[in-house]
């Protein structure tokens, strides 16, 4: 057993040993980097525009017809097209129907009668027994009874019209985010009943100066930023009119992304300048600190750092000012602790 320990020690002193000799090499080769090549790419330099996500649908509901309102939906309901809204009391409404129903009876039984004396004095006009006058004064009569009939149809179908929008519904779907009446109250014909939005259909509406109206275009795709998310979605359309106040034109992007809740606030990525070719590293190869910025290139297995200035980005890369050459390898990991000169032992080039 002791021999068994003691060559068991003897095991884990040599595998200790190979570490020690595996670091000491590593440390003599300097510290472990990845790299990646400077790169030529089209880029624009882009500003960001302020936006906010609205609603396509968003919609204030008024009431069609005043009465007292009997029925309403809740705040927060959701609804499809055609989904009950709220109701105003039809009870007026069903009285008036009634009348002109009576009003249209009355009018045809008198037009019947009408008609069939008509037929009596034609015939009696046929045989001299009657005057013309007669006649005439039979037919007018009946021509106004018409028009009368006519006219109250009208009215009825009316009373029916208003009965129908008596029930306030959908009309496209989304969510009732406000009520603006309760039950109860009198609705006037144009009053606000509540707020319809549809939070399936959203877009950015942004706004920017009206000097970048060259370098946009329908269908140009922008990135949209909210927070840490970053997306990119296609211009739907520009709206190129500006005032004396903003000089700004206002730009209608479509999202779908379900963390872009109605009404946040985000900001749009606008390109200012034409596409021009510039030298571009990734973002990972940036060293910043508070007085300058700066990258490490690798020449023959030393890191020698190059003072860059920034210009525009585009997805991981972005674009460097400084003495750089399209080809360079940058370090991309292990750039914080170099020092300018030092030897660096390359793991991986991506």
């Amino acid at each position: 057993m002791k021999m068994l320990c003691l060559h068991t020690g003897a095991l884990c002193w040599l595998g200790l040993g190979l570490l020690a000799a595996f670091s000491a090499e590593i440390s003599a080769q300097g510290p472990v980097v990845t790299t990646a090549a400077v790169v030529d790419l089209e880029m624009a330099p882009v500003m960001w525009a302020p936006g906010t996500v609205v609603s396509r649908n968003d919609a204030k509901i008024a009431a069609e017809v005043s009465g007292r309102i009997t029925w309403i939906a809740e705040a927060g309901a959701y609804l499809a097209v055609g989904d009950l809204i709220a109701t105003i009391d039809p009870r007026p409404f069903e009285l008036d129907l009634a009348q002109r129903e009576a009003e249209i009876a009355q009018l045809q039984a008198t037009l019947v009668y009408n008609n069939q004396q008509l037929q009596r004095l034609a015939l009696l006009a046929d045989q001299n027994s009657t005057s013309k006058t007669s006649l005439d004064e039979i037919t007018a009569g009946r021509n106004v009874v018409q028009h009368q009939l006519t006219r109250a149809k009208v009215a009825r179908d009316r009373t029916l019209y208003d009965l129908q929008r008596a029930r306030v519904s959908a009309p496209s779907g989304g969510q009732w985010v406000e009520r603006h009446q309760q039950a109860g109250e009198y609705a006037s014909v144009g009053a606000s009943l509540g707020r319809l939005v549809d939070i399936e259909h959203k877009e950015v509406r942004a706004r920017a100066p009206i000097a970048v109206a060259p370098f946009v275009s329908d269908g140009q795709s922008l990135r949209v930023k909210q927070r840490d998310l970053v997306v990119l979605y296609p211009l739907r359309a520009i709206i190129p009119v500006g005032d004396e106040l903003s000089r700004s034109l206002e730009l209608r992007i479509p999202v779908d992304s379900e963390h872009l809740l109605v009404g946040a606030a985000v900001r749009v990525a606008v390109p200012s300048a034409a596409l021009a070719q510039v030298l571009a590293v990734p973002r990972d190869a940036l060293v910043i600190r508070r007085e300058q910025t700066y990258v490490f290139r690798l020449v023959a297995g030393v890191a020698e750092q190059v003072m860059v200035s920034l210009g525009s980005a585009k997805d991981s890369y972005i674009a460097v000012y400084g003495e750089l050459a399209s080809g360079d390898r940058v370090v991309v990991r292990g750039a914080e602790r170099l020092r300018n000169g030092q030897q660096v032992t390359v793991l991986k080039n991506l």
